[in-house]
């Protein structure tokens, strides 16, 4: 196991206990971090430096096969995390062997300085300590909508939380074999990973993957107790620090054990080279992710891990999505999550409430390791861009050294990676050209001039003039009355420059490659039997379809919400293969109740399906298990509750049918 230490040229540990004296803590934890970071060590004065060799050095092979010929190589892991000097460096040695670094404990300056000159020797620096980043329910679950994504395949995924522990007898968390495991060495003061004296990882844990659905306890980002958890304890039970060295040791013990996630609720205020080049060679060559609280001295001061470049760091807001007090604001913050008052799981099977950037933190490795599991081919820098691009943004347009990119969100990530664009970011990347249609749409004015949807100004015409977006969201997202496909030019509506504005009342119809205000009726385009029955009500057809016209049956089993929430719309491929024309569009579901609705259509069209929730988490959850079925022509092309699919957030979608 490894440890993150800072890399720094010797320099005088007096000097350094006055610089590194912390401020006043702000009332978020009761851990007491010390004043002097680099207290000293032992009653001989000893203090504990990580030597770094040069590659290749001949030295440090030979001083690494000496240890390994008297020790056995989890020994010389296990002693990395001794939080004082072993009795005697031969009797316990300790090395970092993919770092190409030794551990060892240092008594006086001119053996540090001689180091220094040693020309096999990279660089010499100080071991620096971690500390837990603190505490204080579970609104942030709801934050970040974790139950709008399914949870059905997270088994594929392991998290390993670096931190004080498990409380493995907990009824709220897993405790199957199978399912949780954790680093077995003799951890000395440490003490074992299945119990946790002071809660802050079995707290952590909870948010990651506290079970639902027990009618107990909380819930946590990843609900049904499958996720693989990999527990590796550095903090003992009074939670105070850890040695850089010792969380070195701990991630490169997480990505042997098969981590795609690890969770850092830890930090310090100084750097450490040898623990950043370990985080960026985890995260390019191992395909780890890394997530890290981002410190909770309430200024801008860089706290390490999370300020390393190749680790995401995560600030925190509370239930209002206010940046709290204590989150520290720096360049370096990638994203933000719920970090105020939040419930989750402690030790002797009980609940309670912590603050800090440490439960933030968990918030994102939970919707990584959510999100992931339904794209197990993306690499770990894919599901990071995903996570930030699809983050809601708070504080100044973009991204901030406050909130980072946002807020994470679940549904939103999923969305992106389902739709492989940004899928309704909060800040979208540079749009390219509008999409054009090959015959020009006549002059049009957007009306009303500056529409954007219920989601904010970000989301306005311009922003739906991109890739796929008028298709997948133009009919949803209602503001001033109106959606995208009815207000701007760019999804085929507007007003053209050669009718009078305003528009009408009862306008007359538009050319087809601009849709109209969708009116109760079906659109005149649609081939239902009785044109004149509303789709919002329509009833289930008696007879078979006439020639050329091919039966859609739509079943819905609705939830507690769904006449207020979901709507149902069919689309059709136009000339331009664009799914602009809309075929059958029905709302005001019976709460509670299972319908069937049927309609014809064109056989030799070509279809998409939409399901929208105003809800956003799906026909499921708080509201009762819905979902709902969808077939043309006797073939079943949805059918959500057959395949677990019914918390599918804002939008769920088909693929095309029909004669394609």
């Amino acid at each position: 196991m490894k440890i993150f230490n800072v890399a720094l040229a010797f320099v005088y540990a007096s000097v350094h206990s006055k610089q590194v004296a912390h401020a006043a803590p702000q009332q978020v934890a009761d851990y007491n971090i010390p004043q002097d970071d680099f207290a000293i060590t032992s009653e001989e004065g000893a203090q504990r430096y990580i030597v770094t060799y040069k590659k290749g050095s001949n030295e440090f092979n030979r001083r690494l096969q000496d240890a390994q010929s008297t020790h056995s190589h989890r020994d010389l892991r296990d002693n990395l995390f001794l939080s004082s000097p072993p009795t005697g460096d031969s009797a316990r040695p300790m090395f970092l062997p993919k770092e190409h670094a030794e551990v060892v404990y240092i008594g006086s300056e001119a053996e540090v300085m001689r180091l220094n000159e040693n020309d096999e020797v990279e660089s010499v620096e100080l071991d620096r300590k971690r500390y837990p980043m603190a505490e204080s329910t579970p609104y942030g679950i709801g934050s970040v909508r974790a139950e709008s994504v399914s949870d059905s395949a997270v088994s594929n995924r392991k998290m390993c939380i670096i931190d004080s522990g498990y409380d493995l007898g907990h009824p709220d968390l897993a405790s199957d074999p199978s399912i949780v495991t954790g680093y077995e060495g003799p951890f000395s003061t440490a003490g074992p990973w299945s119990s946790d004296g002071c809660g802050h990882g079995t707290h952590v844990a909870g948010t990651i993957a506290a079970i639902g659905s027990n009618d107990q306890g909380v819930v946590g980002v990843n609900r049904n107790g499958q996720l693989k958890l990999h527990i590796v304890r550095i903090f003992g039970d009074n939670c105070v620090w850890a040695w850089g060295s010792s969380l070195v040791a701990a991630m490169n013990e997480c990505v042997d054990a098969g981590a795609d996630v690890v969770n850092m609720s830890l930090g310090g205020s100084w750097p450490s080279a040898v623990e950043e080049a370990a985080a960026a060679r985890i995260t390019n060559d191992d395909g780890v992710l890394l997530v890290a609280a981002a410190g909770n001295d309430g200024n801008d001061s860089y706290s390490y891990p999370a300020s390393y470049s190749s680790i995401m760091s995560v600030a925190a807001v509370d239930s209002n999505n206010d940046h709290v007090y204590f989150s520290q604001y720096n360049d370096e913050v990638d994203i933000a999550a719920p970090g105020w008052g939040t419930e989750s799981t402690c030790p002797s099977s009980s609940y309670c409430t912590k603050s800090g950037t440490s439960m933030a933190s968990p918030h994102v490795a939970g919707v990584a390791a959510l999100v992931w599991s339904l794209y197990p081919s993306k690499t770990n820098l894919e599901i990071r861009e995903a996570l930030e691009q699809s983050a809601e943004d708070f504080g100044t347009a973009g991204r901030d050294n406050y909130y980072g990119h946002g807020l994470v969100r679940a549904d939103r990530a999923k969305l992106y990676l389902d739709t492989g664009s940004t899928a309704r970011p909060t800040v979208s990347p540079t749009p390219g050209p509008p999409t054009v249609s090959p015959t020009p749409a006549p002059p049009c004015d957007d009306n009303p001039v500056g529409w954007f949807d219920e989601d904010g100004p970000e989301f306005d015409c311009e922003w739906y003039s991109v890739g796929s977006n008028c298709e997948d969201f133009g009919d949803f997202y209602e503001r001033e009355g109106t959606t995208a496909n009815v207000a701007c030019c760019s999804c085929g509506g507007g007003t053209p420059l050669d009718t009078p504005s305003p528009v009408p009342a009862s306008p007359s119809p538009s050319p087809s490659a601009s849709p109209v205000k969708k009116s109760s009726k079906a659109p005149s385009a649609s081939p239902v039997n009785n044109p004149s029955a509303a789709p919002s009500a329509s009833p289930v057809l008696s007879d078979e379809c006439p020639s050329g016209q091919a039966k859609m049956v739509l079943t819905v089993t609705a939830d507690g919400k769904s006449k207020k929430q979901n709507i149902f719309i069919v689309k059709k491929r136009n000339a331009n293969n664009k799914f602009k024309i809309q075929e059958w569009k029905i709302k005001k579901f019976p709460n509670n109740k299972v319908k069937v609705y049927e309609t014809c259509m064109d056989a030799s069209g070509c279809y998409k399906t939409f399901m929208k929730d105003k809800g956003k988490n799906g026909m499921c959850c708080n509201n009762g298990q819905g979902g709902y079925a969808v077939t043309f022509d006797g073939v079943t092309i949805m059918d959500t509750l057959a395949d677990s699919s019914s918390e599918f957030g804002k939008l769920s979608k088909s693929a095309e049918f029909g004669e394609c």
